[in-house]
């Protein structure tokens, strides 16, 4: 080394100098001379413009990275957002379907409040009344024991039974019920039914004999001992009893009394037992019974055996 660049050297160490071209170079000496120029490095300045560089650099990359994170979020937040609008949607179509039903509803009651208004207008009153003293005394005197058994206490034009004095015996203490009783009695409810709806009335009320006839006293199901019990001039007063929404069948079972209805109306049949008890080869006869009806006075054909059945208590 050349005595000018070791005393430059020597002078500030963060200087040093560099041939200014390959004719300074020889057999990897270096060769000074006068043409030699010195370059000057600032070494401070160049650590920071490396460490600029490097701050650039990792800008860069966060700026990369938070680019890259953005675009992975963006489906996510699409997805978040398509998600509310469904859950709105479906949250304004359920507020919808509640408001139509509130509003139904609404609707029903009131058309049902001027029904029922319309009803009690029409409606007979036919709520009992108190009996008199006399007419207690009267009661007291058919339940008592004394007194001629055969007197006759009642008359029922529409039915034409005179009820005794020994069939009201049954009434009293645990006396069973007879026909005459059942009988007298479904002919005043019919009578009542006439009464209320002249023409068609709501129901038709079969005495006890009606079943046996039917199906009991022969063993097994026979229309015709019954087919002319319901023509005109049975029935009186109106003309089919299949115009009845509802039909009352009281059964005798040896030991105890049941009640049959057909309702046609709702297209059931329901047997009715305070025991508990359930006979559904009633229900299948009365069933029959209806679709024989049908074909023999309207020359139609129903088939009745797929309505509801019930055994109630």
């Amino acid at each position: 080394m050349s005595q000018n660049a070791t005393t430059s050297s020597a002078r500030d160490p963060l200087k040093w100098w560099s041939p200014t071209s390959m004719d300074d170079v020889k057999g990897g000496e270096t060769v000074g001379g006068p043409t030699s120029k010195p370059i000057e490095i600032d070494l401070d300045q160049l650590l920071q413009e490396k460490m600029l560089k490097a701050q650039s650099f990792r800008d860069g990359a966060e700026a990369e990275k938070v680019r890259v994170l953005a675009a992975r979020a963006q489906p996510n937040a699409y997805q978040s957002n398509r998600e509310k609008v469904c859950a709105l949607e479906i949250a304004r179509k359920e507020q919808e379907l509640k408001s139509q039903r509130e509003l139904s509803s609404l609707l029903a009651a009131t058309h049902f409040r001027e029904d029922k208004e319309e009803e009690e207008e029409d409606q007979v009153d036919v709520s009992l009344r108190e009996l008199s003293g006399e007419e207690e005394e009267a009661v007291k005197t058919a339940l008592g024991r004394s007194g001629n058994p055969s007197q006759v206490l009642a008359s029922n034009e529409f039915t034409n039974i005179d009820m005794m004095k020994k069939d009201l015996d049954c009434l009293s203490g645990l006396n069973w019920l007879n026909d005459e009783v059942i009988n007298f009695y479904m002919g005043l409810l019919q009578e009542r039914e006439l009464r209320l709806n002249p023409g068609k009335p709501r129901c038709h009320f079969f005495n006890t004999f009606f079943y046996n006839k039917l199906s009991k006293d022969a063993g097994q199901y026979n229309y015709n001992n019954v087919r002319r019990w319901t023509i005109d001039k049975r029935l009186k007063l109106y003309k089919y009893i299949l115009d009845c929404d509802k039909i009352i069948v009281p059964i005798h079972q040896g030991v105890h009394w049941v009640l049959a209805v057909v309702d046609i109306a709702e297209k059931r049949l329901d047997f009715y037992d305070s025991l508990g008890g359930a006979d559904n080869q009633v229900l299948r006869d009365l069933a029959r019974y209806i679709s024989d009806e049908y074909k023999n006075k309207r020359g139609t054909e129903v088939d009745c055996s797929g309505w509801e059945q019930r055994c109630l208590k």
